[in-house]
This record gives structure tokens, C-alpha cells and sequence, in this order.
């Protein structure tokens, strides 16, 4: 099922909650306050949160607000919890852009409903996006066949490079040699490119710096042509670098 965290300084009713939403078969964790239930949802990343308002420590509107500017978080559907007749409260946490509310004192019908609409429509828009991406995949990779174009990428952690099929085919190389790829690449690069090539690099990895260079290169077929290279930057939650990743292109005909 789904795993759902509930934010709530009055223990009873969170435990309430947490009866009804376990009978339904659902993970449900617990949080006494906001600052807590922002550290159980960076670290649990649950399918939604169900939070009071007003709380200690962190209130929901303030949780929420943390959550919305959290890369990993944002995209949590939460449905706040009000007091009867708390109608401020509930216009401010709609406004701060909560899927929903509900009333207090928790009503079991209504909850069990408004907790499966939202995990449903939440379902249907990972499926939507999911379906998407791989759309946008397969077109990618057409459109980098056709024209010709070779994707890379480096991983700074593990100090491994991938390339596509295409760049193996512009420098020769077989993809099942065991020799390191950059070794292959640079040893395909004339002197004037290998030395731009190996400036761009360093600053693109140590400064972020993207560059977008044309380089002579001679393939292990002994074929010479030019090529355009294109590398970014990588960033994770922390803006550090941990890779880059870029295209390659034969331009010859252009050249």
C-alpha cells in the first residue's frame, strides 16, 4: 500500500489516525510537531502527509512551506487538519497549496475518502509521469541515432564513464575493450584539442563551468574528422558537483 506520515502534537488524535489508516492497510509513521515531521519526510519521503496547523516547535504552514523548497520533498500531496470552525486556518493552509483538510474530531468515513482520492490521484500522476519520461527517452534516443549524436556521462564518486553507442562508433572503439575510456578518447584528440579539451574538462568538474568546443580527432580506424562536445554540469540536493554529462557530435561535413 502507501506510506503516509502523520503530523500531530495531540496524541490521541494522532493515534486515532494512525488506527484507521493502518486498518487499511497503509504504513503510516507519526510526528508530535512540524520540525520533527520535516526530518521523518526528507528521510521516509512518504506518498502523503496528513498535518495539523497549529503546532509547537513548527507549525504546519511553516513544515510545509520547508518541504515545498526541498527538491525531493515538493512534490508530497499533504492534506491539513483543522479545528471546527478554524476557517483562517484552513483558507491559509489551501492558499500555502494543501491537496485538502479535514475537520476535527476526525470523522472515519471522511478520512479513509479523502486520504484514497489523493493517493489515487497521486498514483495516476507518477504513472503519467513515469509514462512520460519513458516517451521522452525513446525519442531522445531517435533523434540522437538519427542525427547522429552520442550521449556521455561521468560520475566523480565512482570515476566511471558511460557513453552511447554513437560515440563508439565516431572514435572506432569496440564497447566490449577493457581499455579505460578516457585513455581511448584521449588518445584520439590531436595535441591542440587534447589540450583544450583537458582545460574545458578540469574547469567544467572542479567550477561547474559549461563549455561547448570543436575538436580534431583521428579514430582508431585511422579515419580523421571533427567533432563538437558539449559537457555540463551535475548537481546534487547540496549543489556540489558529483558529474557531468554532455553530447558529441561528428561535424566534419560542416567543418
Amino acid at each position: 500500500m502507501y506510506k503516509i506520515l502523520i503530523v500531530e502534537d495531540t496524541r490521541l488524535i494522532r493515534e486515532e489516525i494512525y488506527d484507521i489508516l493502518s486498518l487499511e492497510g497503509h504504513t503510516v509513521l507519526q510526528a508530535e510537531n512540524g520540525d520533527v515531521g520535516y526530518k521523518m519526510a526528507i528521510t521516509n519521503l512518504p506518498d502523503l502527509i496528513i498535518s495539523d496547523i497549529l503546532m509547537p516547535e513548527l507549525n504546519g504552514l511553516d513544515m510545509f512551506e520547508k518541504l515545498k523548497e526541498n527538491k525531493k520533498t515538493k512534490r508530497i500531496p499533504l492534506i491539513f487538519l483543522s479545528a471546527k470552525g478554524g476557517y483562517e486556518d484552513i483558507r491559509s493552509g489551501m492558499n500555502a497549496g494543501a491537496e485538502d483538510y479535514l475537520i476535527k474530531p476526525i470523522i472515519t468515513d471522511e478520512l479513509v475518502e479523502v486520504v484514497n482520492r489523493k493517493l489515487e490521484k497521486q498514483q495516476l500522476i507518477k504513472t503519467n509521469i513515469d509514462n512520460l519520461i519513458d516517451e521522452n527517452k525513446f525519442i531522445l534516443k531517435e533523434a540522437g541515432r538519427m542525427a547522429k549524436i552520442g550521449f556521455w556521462t561521468f560520475d566523480k564518486q565512482t570515476n566511471t564513464t558511460t557513453w552511447s553507442k554513437i560515440v563508439y562508433e565516431i572514435f572506432s572503439i569496440d564497447p566490449k575493450q577493457k581499455t579505460s575510456k578516457s585513455i581511448k578518447f584521449l588518445n584520439c584528440l590531436e595535441q591542440k584539442s587534447k589540450e583544450k579539451f583537458i582545460k574545458a574538462k578540469k574547469n567544467l568538474i572542479n567550477n561547474g563551468v559549461y563549455y561547448d568546443i570543436e575538436l580534431q580527432i583521428t579514430s582508431l580506424k585511422n579515419k580523421k574528422c571533427w567533432i563538437q562536445e558539449i559537457g555540463e554540469p551535475i548537481y546534487n540536493d547540496e549543489k556540489d558537483i558529483i558529474g557531468i554529462r554532455g553530447v558529441i557530435r561528428d561535424i566534419t561535413s560542416l567543418k
